[in-house]
């Protein structure tokens, strides 16, 4: 359960999305690979990179890399990282998803844990010992990250401050917050293979990555949004006596509204969660047609969290997760955003044939 929590917190922290004030591009030389992700920019500018990374909760740009292959070079204001990066500590799945997808796994030095982790050649490196568990973002060896000369750490962003930043800093180790479970839009959530790609030079591949994806998801998008049949559709579970909903502005949210369907919280305001009442939740869902991320892989599971639940009318036959391989879809979801989309539309429009079976998602039974 301790990676559910954590996504209950993350969801719980975030409120409405502020104003983001992206960089304007005054030279000819620099130009945005950025279209839909609200906290990063990156900026081509000639043959090096601007790299910001912007606040989910100000809108204001709060660190500045200078991403350039001599290592000679600087920018006034900015850190400058040497690129391409060998050793990465990648504290998320997120981050392993979008290195694997590369094929730049070699790069990893360091995991949180091998517990949540999918990608067989990085389970490979850590039963070899090439690739070392450093615990928690909170609570970091900083000597064995020092051990093992990494340069830099990938790190999700949970708190204010990354602990031991400035000490890690002064040895020469850059720590880099990635926020992409902050945004709001699949894609923007995708987009951020483009630093992964920008860090180990491999930026052509991530934009040729980043573009096929944008396509099946913007088709798949396309062919079911003049259907007039609109289920509807609740999603989250309970975590001690409240029920967590994605929020109205929340990217699950828009990816229901993209498969479209009838979100039973679509005009609930903010970004990350709306907090419920079980007592809400079973009278507004008795029948409601489809019940998804109930964070279980078995109905008895569910009825054991809480027997109350068998008052939602879809959890005799129409409750879906991807419970049955939690691993894959955190490390996978993010980077292929069409897959969740094709599964949503398999299970919600089944005569619309996207796919012959379900890659994320099954059937709670």
């Amino acid at each position: 359960m301790k990676i559910n929590i954590l996504l209950f917190i993350s969801l719980i922290t975030i409120g409405c999305r502020p104003d983001v004030k992206h960089s304007n591009i005054s030279n000819n030389n620099e130009k945005s690979l950025i279209s839909y992700a609200s906290h990063f920019e990156l900026i081509k500018s000639k043959g090096d990179f601007l790299l910001h990374f912007i606040s989910p909760d100000s809108g204001e740009i709060e660190l500045r890399f200078f991403l350039t292959k001599d290592a000679e070079n600087s920018k006034n204001g900015y850190t400058t990282i040497t690129i391409p990066t060998s050793k990465l500590i990648a504290l998320s799945g997120t981050s392993i998803g979008m290195l694997s997808t590369l094929n730049e796994q070699d790069r990893i030095v360091g995991v949180s844990g091998k517990n949540y982790i999918y990608d067989k050649q990085t389970l490979e490196r850590i039963k070899n010992n090439q690739i070392i568990e450093v615990g928690v973002e909170s609570n970091l060896p900083l000597e064995k990250i020092i051990q093992i000369k990494a340069q830099l750490i990938l790190y999700s962003g949970f708190g204010s401050d990354f602990p031991g930043s400035k000490k890690l800093n002064a040895l020469g180790i850059k720590s880099l917050p990635i926020y992409d479970w902050r945004e709001t839009h699949p894609l923007g959530k995708a987009e951020w293979i483009k630093l992964f790609g920008a860090l180990s030079d491999k930026t052509e591949a991530a934009e040729r990555y980043f573009n096929k994806i944008e396509s099946k998801y913007l088709e798949l998008k396309e062919e079911v949004k003049l259907l007039n049949d609109m289920p509807t559709v609740l999603s989250g579970n309970i975590l001690g006596d409240i029920w967590y909903a994605p929020s109205g502005n929340s990217f699950v949210a828009q990816m229901l509204e993209d498969a479209n369907v009838k979100y039973k919280y679509q005009s609930t305001l903010g970004t990350g969660s709306v907090q419920l009442s079980l007592e809400r939740v079973i009278k507004e869902n008795t029948e409601t047609d489809y019940w998804i991320n109930p964070g279980f892989s078995s109905r008895d599971a569910i009825l054991e969290l809480n027997h109350k639940l068998k008052h939602i009318d879809p959890l005799e036959k129409n409750t879906y997760c991807y419970s049955h391989n939690t691993n894959l879809f955190w490390e996978r979801s993010t980077i292929e955003p069409h897959n969740v989309l094709s599964d949503f539309i398999h299970i919600f429009h089944p005569e619309v044939k996207t796919s012959d079976s379900l890659y994320f998602y099954k059937n709670i039974k």
